[in-house]
């Protein structure tokens, strides 16, 4: 009687025991998705149009707090003092809307998303702003108010792409 309950019993807890291990595996369940956001501490999702202001640096430059929020990825593992790292690839941009000059860039192999492949965050990215690009007009001396496409891209160890952009306002 107990090899036909074993018989049973045994399929059913490699289907529960299937992805524990092998973090891509259970990224595979999720559908993939990426949201576009800002925040410095906590994920605020942006919308086409919307407008994301700058902030100061310790050493006088300016960035947008940026954030992301993933589904369906691995969302990394950081070790403390070991090399068994495996971190997402995090790559920023914002560009014009019309002239696609690049204002603003970040990239990273070293974060990691909080959070599980069901829901994944990651907030305080710096979206570097360049401050002697074409965001200022240096005929008038005065900062343009312009439409700049913001765009995020995430690649984790598995090999999962995901990508997400809005056009937002930088206000003058």
């Amino acid at each position: 009687m107990r090899l036909p309950l074993l018989a049973v019993l045994l399929p059913s807890l490699s289907l529960l025991t299937a992805c524990p291990g092998d973090p891509c595996a259970r990224a595979a369940t999720v559908d993939p998705l990426l949201r576009l956001g800002v925040g410095e501490k906590e994920f605020v999702e942006l919308h086409d149009g919307d407008a994301v202001d700058y902030a100061s640096g310790g050493q006088g430059g300016q960035h947008v707090w940026t954030a992301l929020e993933a589904e369906g990825i691995h969302p990394g593992v950081r070790g403390f003092l070991t090399a068994d790292e495996e971190t997402p690839t995090i790559e920023l941009s914002l560009t014009g809307e019309v002239d696609g000059t690049e204002l603003g860039f970040f990239r990273t192999e070293y974060q990691a998303f909080d959070g599980d492949v069901q829901l994944a965050v990651l907030t305080g990215l710096t979206l570097f702003i360049d401050n002697y690009g074409s965001y200022y007009d240096t005929t008038e001396d005065t900062e343009v108010e312009q439409d700049y496409r913001m765009y995020a891209r995430v690649e984790d160890v598995c090999g999962t792409v995901l990508e997400a952009e809005h056009v937002v306002v930088v206000p003058g």
